[in-house]
């Protein structure tokens, strides 16, 4: 599990769309176009789904109760 308040750097695929599977805890996603313009900002908790497009970074930081993820590119 990551530890509560951890901040990922960020990363993106440059080859595949990702679907990411929040599995427990919390936290805070935000996912930025290459050019900047941020098209989603807000919190994730245990259950949710994101889809995020090629070429587009994503930052991640933990909530209280931490956060943990699967990923999957397609």
């Amino acid at each position: 599990m990551t530890a509560q308040n951890a901040f990922y750097a960020p990363y993106w695929n440059v080859n595949a769309h990702s679907i990411v599977h929040i599995t427990r805890g919390n936290g805070r996603f935000q996912i930025v176009r290459e050019n900047g313009d941020t098209v989603f900002d807000d919190q994730v908790e245990e259950g949710q789904m994101i889809v995020v497009p090629q070429n587009f970074a994503v930052l991640k930081k933990a909530g209280i109760q931490g956060l943990d993820w699967n990923g999957l590119r397609c």
